[in-house]
């Protein structure tokens, strides 16, 4: 048996041990193939193959170009739209110039002031992109087709990549340049220059490359401790102190994972974003969320090694009841530091990283999250498995729930009072830990612990909700950190990332303005007002402020003044600015920009503008004042327009805020609508406070004396409260069913029969999944349909609207030019403020006229190009609205146009309203809907579960019934009927169950009636043998003395004695015949009576007790056991097995016959075991049968007749022989009801 094991056991930790090193070779390639740099000429081959093969497309894509239009001039756009549409992803765009002017192109991606001038080029810089261009005249129209390599924007941010096209299939460490002297030169067909590659020798693993990596290093991690853990558990067998292998293999892990940590195995991992502090950090030890995830997995493996091994061998009744009592304390305390530890894991998971565990806004969520919920998940189950044993122990220990409850307080209090000295107090999780420990001791006092479903869906249910409030707790104490931290940045400074970067771009081109060097040195010669130079200016350079500043233009020489009117003095212009500079300036990202923070809720801009004198070394300057407009808030595309590397504010999200100086309302941001005056709000008595008003939770922050910032933020619903622990609830029990599923399915015992009751369960419930998926699926979707037509329907209101307004303003024109740029661009601006979106406005062909939102086009992150598709639908199939999804850069959004009719019906101009529908509403919106979606189903689900188990256990009794009256159907005796009332398909199964007791009544007393005569007949026969074979020596003894007494034989005295002593002899056996017959035959016809079986069987012994070779041992703990039977007959029966078994012993001097009596509920088991010559394997199916016997003498109905007795009182006989060592026979009988 121990080789046996000896081989399963090398089996199987061959197995593991071949899966872990299977696995650490496959992320070892991994590793390799991430890490390996491509060899440059490679890459620069590759390319160039990939050149030669565009360009090669380009040229046959060109020739379809000219051949299409030269046939079908008037249909050039539609060739366009659908090429565009089959080439979406190609980067390929096709352009047709007449002359300079372009009249056909299929993307307004590339901006196209360059592509005009140089016909020789074929590799252009476009502003945003290189492009590769072909090309080619005829007669008066140039065709070019373009495809762009790699985008180049003046900037970047989570929009705006700059990237090669996805065809070139490149490493992400390949940059583009433009240098004939580089080595890894690009070269077209013609072997022209292109462009050449420049490759970062540095590169760093992607977030999904460095998960795919550490899930294959911890699978092989993973399978290694099992390996180690099941070596572990082999020896457990050869030692006794096994807590001694325990504490072993605990040792084991923590250097193999201190060697990991130290050495920082696999350097590739240690190297990578996931194993730094960018994500999370805790400690010196834990520094990382990839040495977090290693760590709770060593804790699993060695809580799982301990749980499955870890046995209490101790004898109790030697330990003293107070030692007992102490030691449970101590154990107590050790589960509860388990919990503290379990309690940190939650804490800092949400405290130390920046991964979001917020599982309202399920949009914010990641694969980090996610991998952050099973680390919790993994968490909690360690802490089961080891506080379960712990708890299980002391219970064992104190043998009561009332002792296991007066242990356990005092920890409770100890515990309770520590926490409450510490910055995470809380009743709910003292609750928790309550309840927690409680169940256990109610489970094992009631003896039902099991891991079976309904235990399962308890801890289930307990941890979620333990998972659920511990997350909103801490996300809650997060959040108004986060509130905390804003507050006071907002009432530090408003700053305006947009406005720094742009000014920054424009300053250089001021600098470098000579038109308005001329301005200035006209104005100091009185030739033109002052208002001149700022129009020009505002016009020029700050026009894209004016959307959410006031502008105020000053001219200041040296010796200037100035008149201030709200102090009525006059005061040297350069001195008064220098003086504000000095006292409110902080300088932006230009030294020639000031940010002016007067205070909390009351800053903006200075430019300084620096401009020498015509043909002089004299400097002027001329300030601009920017003053933020009130109540106004950046719209539509500012994210496309600042660079990652320019620090944002922080996003305000969903909060609202409000400012107050002097007690009075100065400014408002967000949903919530402020009561003008702060007397409305609680006054603050500390810096910071927070309090509940209108469903908002308010933080008050008392910026000074006269200013007070309060940012709101709206409270949960019911739903959004509960929504983490459906959430858990789900995760946990798919995560545990999982499990459950793998560990059968891996050890083979995945077999499981459902009957009637379970399929019914199951079906409800699935019907009820089922359901809830479709519905949602389509709920989701009618939501995001409704989304799209509500901005659809926003989108087509605001157009008509601006469209009014523009009419009433400029309907009496006959036609729009350029020239009308600053006009229109004014009134665009005006009423993108108004109507809160940007606007464009296109001339008849396709050409940008003006727009709210002028620095787009500036940027070159578009072609000043109307979107070829709008542009067909809108002039050649004269469409009056239209609408489509638009793109720059990774910016997607929605685009309406609508042709501008003027005071002769005619169309004069295309306006354009591109709309960036708010992702993020969609997105709440959707989420909320599924908080309450699945929140409700969680309800019915639980309620269809407990309706399924009621309805199931219902509608199955009667089945049930009909099973158990079915397995008690006997053969001989009274078989009951069913009553049932209602005629249905039950009823009539019922009957026909009633009908088949009938008619198995009658065939039993046939079958009994034909038994009885077989067996008489049986008998019959059996006793004539048995009386024959004494006859015929009586027969033939007479014969022989009939004979002596005619021949007068002289020994006649001798014979005749003879002859009287056989005759005897054989009458005797007659006579044994005669009474076992008898015996037999009275089995069936005795009366039952209550017996004490101990008193039968102490008579039986007391009979055989006078043996001096044998010993008769009697072992029970009763006293009386009482039955139901024929004294006589359990006598008999008792009689001939002890008889049995002293004849098997025969002449031993070592005999022994031990009779064991054990009992349960219902049966009392009785052991008759012998040292005797036991019996031989051949005689098994023989032994009970009449008229067998391994004797010279009797019927061999001794056993026969036992048996029938054991069988006639409802009981059982079995034997279990070995040849030469003994037999035992096992007799069960039913106890006597409530004995």
């Amino acid at each position: 048996m121990f080789k046996s094991q000896k081989i399963k056991f090398k089996e199987k930790s061959q197995i593991l041990l071949v899966i872990s090193i299977c696995f650490l070779f496959l992320a070892i390639l991994i590793s390799k193939q991430l890490a390996k740099k491509e060899h440059t000429q490679a890459i620069v081959d590759k390319v160039q193959n990939k050149i030669h093969q565009k360009e090669n497309e380009l040229y046959h894509e060109l020739e379809k170009l000219i051949n299409f239009h030269q046939n079908n001039k008037k249909l050039a756009f539609y060739f366009f739209v659908e090429e565009n549409q089959e080439s979406n992803n190609s980067g390929i765009i096709y352009l047709i110039f007449e002359g300079d002017s372009l009249i056909y192109w299929s993307d307004n991606s590339v901006p196209l002031s360059d592509l005009i001038s140089d016909s020789q080029t074929t590799i252009i810089n476009s502003g945003n992109s290189w492009n590769l261009k072909v090309e080619k005249s005829n007669n008066d129209f140039r065709y070019i087709v373009l495809f762009t390599v790699k985008h180049q924007y003046s900037y970047q941010n989570e929009f705006l990549e700059n990237k090669f096209h996805p065809s070139l299939s490149l490493p992400t460490n390949t940059d583009f340049v433009i240098d004939e002297n580089n080595k890894n030169a690009i070269f077209n067909n013609s072997g022209n220059y292109l462009f050449s590659i420049k490759i970062n020798q540095t590169s760093t693993l992607t977030l999904s490359n460095e998960l795919i990596l550490t899930l294959f290093y911890l699978i092989s991690l993973v399978f290694f401790l099992v390996f180690l853990s099941a070596l572990y558990k082999y020896f457990f067998k050869k030692f006794k102190k096994q807590w001694l292998l325990i504490i072993g293999f605990i040792v084991d892990l923590i250097i193999i994972r201190y060697l990991i940590f130290y050495f920082k195995l696999p350097r590739i991992l240690y190297e990578s974003k996931l194993f730094s502090p960018h994500y999370y950090a805790f400690s010196e030890w834990i520094p990382s969320f990839g040495d977090l995830i290693v760590n709770i997995v060593f804790i699993f493996i060695i809580s799982l090694f301990i749980f499955s091994n870890l046995k209490f061998d101790i004898k109790i009744t030697k330990i003293k009841l107070f030692r007992r009592y102490i030691y449970s304390l101590l154990l107590f305390l050790i589960v509860i530091l388990f919990f503290a530890g379990l309690h940190i894991v939650f804490y800092s998971l949400i405290n130390d990283s920046i991964i979001s565990l917020d599982l309202y806004n399920i949009f914010n969520l990641n694969w980090l999250s996610l991998i952050s919920f099973f680390i919790l998940f993994i968490s909690q189950l360690s802490f089961f498995l080891i506080s379960s044993k712990i708890i299980f122990f002391i219970y064992k220990l104190l043998g009561s729930f009332k002792g296991f409850l007066l242990s356990f307080l005092p920890a409770l209090i100890i515990y309770s009072f520590l926490l409450f000295n510490t910055d995470t107090g809380n009743l709910w999780l003292i609750l928790f830990l309550l309840i927690y420990i409680l169940s256990f001791g109610l489970f094992f006092h009631q003896k039902i612990f099991k891991l079976n479903f309904i235990n399962i869906l308890f801890y289930a249910t307990l941890f979620s909700i333990f998972s659920a409030y511990i997350l909103q707790i801490y996300n809650e104490s997060k959040e108004q950190e986060n509130r905390k931290f804003l507050a006071i940045n907002l009432s530090l400074e408003k700053r305006d990332p947009v406005a720094e970067f742009l000014f920054q771009k424009k300053n250089q081109e001021i600098e470098q303005d000579n038109y308005l060097k001329n301005l200035v040195n006209d104005y100091f010669l009185d030739h033109i007002t002052e208002d001149s130079i700022s129009q020009y200016i505002s016009q020029k350079y700050f026009y894209d402020f004016s959307r959410s500043y006031n502008q105020q233009v000053t001219i200041c020489d040296k010796n200037d003044f100035l008149f201030i009117s709200s102090a009525e003095v006059e005061t040297n212009c350069w001195s008064f600015f220098n003086n504000l500079i000095e006292s409110y300036c902080k300088v932006s990202h230009d030294d020639n920009l000031c940010f002016l923070n007067y205070g909390p809720g009351d800053s903006g801009y200075l430019a300084i503008l620096n401009i020498e004198k015509h043909n002089t070394h004299n400097t002027i300057k001329v300030f601009v004042e920017l003053t933020p407009k009130f109540f106004t808030k950046d719209l539509g595309l500012p994210d496309l327009l600042i660079d990652r590397d320019v620090l944002k504010e922080p996003a305000l999200g969903e909060y609202s805020y409000a400012i107050f100086n002097n007690g009075i309302l100065i400014q408002r941001v967000g949903k919530y609508f402020y009561n003008f005056d702060i007397n409305h709000y609680s006054n603050p008595v500390t810096k910071i406070s927070f309090f509940n008003k209108n469903n908002y939770n308010h933080l008050v922050y008392k910026a000074d004396d006269s200013r007070i910032l309060i940012i709101s933020k709206k409270n949960k619903s019911f739903f959004d409260i509960i929504a983490p622990f459906s959430y858990f609830f789900i995760f946990y029990s798919l995560l545990i069913f999982t499990v459950i599923i793998t560990i059968r399915l891996l050890g083979g015992r995945f077999k499981y029969h459902y009957n009637f009751r379970h399929r019914l369960q199951f079906s409800m419930t699935l019907v009820l999944l089922l359901t809830f998926v479709v519905i949602g699926i389509f709920t989701l979707q009618y939501i995001s349909n409704l989304n799209s037509k509500k901005n659809d329907d926003i989108l087509n209101e605001k157009t008509h609207s601006i469209l009014n307004e523009l009419q009433n303003k400029i309907i009496d024109k006959d036609f729009l030019t350029e020239s009308d740029e600053y006009y229109l661009g004014d009134l665009l601006v005006t009423y993108s403020n108004i109507f809160y979106t940007d606007i464009n406005l296109f001339s008849l062909d396709g050409t940008l006229l003006a727009s709210s939102r002028q620095q787009i086009f500036k940027e070159k992150l578009i072609s000043k190009k109307m979107n070829p598709q709008a542009f067909m639908k809108l002039s050649l199939e004269n469409y009056s609205f239209y609408i489509q999804n638009e793109h720059i850069g990774n910016q997607h959004f929605l685009s309406a146009y609508i042709p501008f009719i003027n005071y002769q019906n005619r169309v004069i101009a295309y306006l354009n309203l591109p709309y960036f529908a708010k992702e993020k509403d969609l997105q709440r919106e959707i989420s909320s809907f599924i908080v309450t979606y699945i929140n409700i189903y969680i309800l019915l689900i639980v309620f269809s579960i407990l309706l399924a188990v009621l309805i199931s256990n219902y509608i199955s009794q009667p089945i049930k019934l009909i099973m158990k009256k079915i397995s008690d159907i006997k053969l001989s005796g009274n078989n009951e009927k069913i009553e049932w009332k209602r005629d249905d398909e039950l009823g009539q199964l019922i009957a026909s169950y009633n009908s088949m007791i009938d008619q198995l009544a009658i065939s039993a007393e046939l079958l009994a009636q034909s038994e009885r005569e077989s067996a008489w007949r049986e008998m019959a026969r059996q006793i004539a043998h048995e009386i024959k074979n004494p006859l015929t020596p009586m027969k033939l003894t007479i014969q022989h003395l009939q004979h002596a007494w005619n021949s007068q034989a002289p020994d006649w005295d001798k014979r005749l004695q003879k002859f009287t002593k056989t005759m005897i002899e054989q009458i005797d056996t007659l006579s044994i015949i005669a009474s076992e017959f008898s015996s037999f035959a009275k089995i069936s016809h005795d009366k039952k009576e209550d017996i004490n079986l101990l008193e039968v069987i102490q008579s039986s012994i007391n009979l055989f007790s006078s043996a001096e070779n044998i010993s008769i041992v009697l072992k029970t703990n009763f006293e009386e056991l009482w039955i139901e039977a024929d004294k006589t007959q359990i006598i008999r029966a008792f009689n001939n097995l002890i008889k049995n078994a002293y004849q098997a012993i025969g002449l031993r001097d070592d005999g022994k016959i031990i009779i064991e009596l054990l009992a349960n509920t219902e049966n009392c088991i009785i052991k008759i075991r012998d040292n005797g010559l036991g019996i031989s394997p051949e005689l098994t199916d023989k032994i009970f049968k009449p008229y067998f016997t391994t004797k010279s003498s009797g019927l061999g109905l001794g056993l026969a007749i036992v048996k029938s007795i054991i069988i006639d009182m409802g009981g059982q006989i079995t034997y279990v022989s070995d040849a030469g060592v003994g037999t035992t026979f096992t007799i069960t009988l039913p106890l006597k009801k409530n004995s």
